[in-house]
């Protein structure tokens, strides 16, 4: 059986599918990214490890990947 789509950490409803750059990590949906990122006056940090968020991935299957963390052959970004 297939595992459930991991849910946003911030509204607890939908479905993760961003990753934000440079850190690697997949907290949110793509409403509460955009509020993070585009919602305040302040720069948007990653909910998980408050490093600065440069850049946002966007993509539906993120949400059912055995990890949060994004993974290259050569390292693991995990801060």
């Amino acid at each position: 059986a297939a595992a459930a789509p991991r849910t946003c950490v911030i509204c607890m409803d939908a479905p993760r599918a961003t990753r934000f750059r440079p850190c690697g990590h997949s907290q949110c949906c793509e409403s509460c990214a955009a509020q993070l990122v585009h919602g305040g006056a302040r720069p948007a940090r990653c909910p998980y490890c408050r490093e600065s968020v440069a850049t946002v991935i966007t993509n539906a299957a993120i949400a059912n990947e055995d990890t949060f963390m994004w993974r290259s052959r050569e390292r693991v970004t995990e801060r």
